[in-house]
């Protein structure tokens, strides 16, 4: 009986740490397209990455390609398509898309965040994070370069969601003047007109004002005849061009559905 009843509570606390397991251990981190880590390389940033998901409370993750990519934006839709198909649309959490080709100047790297972690990891300190690892992206020390990521990520998490607002505008209340400045300004303001009053009256009392002519004494009616002139239409020409429509594609946001989300390039 004793033994039945033990098996019976250690399978309900079995039951109950698979049920307060979080989700985050079922997810992958590290996703290397471009095999630039060793097996044993890989397994300490999965597990590095997943140790600051837990921290921070969102999805930190990486995606290493050698995709050639013509600007930064286009990494970066990349990375938010990559996300909402490995990580999910719905799920709150960030990447770093590491471009990893070898073309100076044509290394498009980015971060992407969507949903509660937009709120956190926001446009500036996007830039402050790839401030902090990019003296590691130079000398392509990359696993350096996502642990400096993944702690910047878990220090602003911990530091909480910004709203970024543009600098408030230099406003200050204006005071009225002092009694004795409006005083001086009526006192102004009355002998300003005064002067001109008198000046208007002095130029007006110094021309002789004589009665107005009437433009009909000046008027030769006999010089004045009408005409009237019509055009007749012979011929209408009407010309028709026709205009082929083709279809063409557009850039844009890769992805579907709703939610929060931005992020930032740079390239190298």
């Amino acid at each position: 009986m004793k033994l039945i009843t033990t098996l019976t509570t250690l399978t309900a606390l079995i039951a109950l740490v698979c049920t307060i397991t979080p989700a985050y251990a079922n997810q992958q981190y590290l996703f290397d397209e471009a095999g630039h880590f060793s097996a044993d390389s890989a397994v300490v940033i999965e597990e590095s990455l997943f140790n600051a998901s837990e921290a921070a409370g969102f999805y930190i993750t990486v995606l290493v390609t050698e995709i050639l990519f013509p600007s930064a934006e286009d990494s970066g839709r990349y990375a938010e398509h990559f996300y909402n198909e490995n990580i999910g649309q719905d799920t709150s959490g960030v990447i770093l898309l590491i471009n990893s080709h070898g073309i100076t100047g044509q290394m498009h790297d980015y971060i992407y965040a969507r949903n509660n972690a937009a709120d956190v990891i926001t446009a500036s300190r996007i830039e402050r994070i790839f401030d902090n690892m990019w003296d590691s992206m130079l000398n392509e020390n990359y696993s350096q370069a996502i642990h400096n990521y993944a702690d910047t990520a878990v220090r602003y998490a911990e530091q909480g969601a910004i709203v970024e607002q543009s600098p408030p505008s230099n406003t200050t209340s204006e005071q009225s003047p002092p009694s004795d400045t409006m005083t001086m300004l009526f006192i102004f303001f009355v002998v300003d007109t005064i002067i001109v009053l008198g000046f208007i009256f002095g130029v007006k009392s110094a021309y002789k004002m004589s009665p107005a002519k009437c433009a009909q004494n000046y008027l030769d009616r006999d010089s004045i005849r009408y005409y009237q002139k019509s055009d007749t239409y012979i011929r209408t020409y009407v010309t028709k061009v026709k205009i082929e429509s083709s279809s063409s594609s557009g850039g844009g946001r890769s992805g579907g559905g709703g939610g929060r989300s931005l992020g930032g390039g740079r390239s190298r």
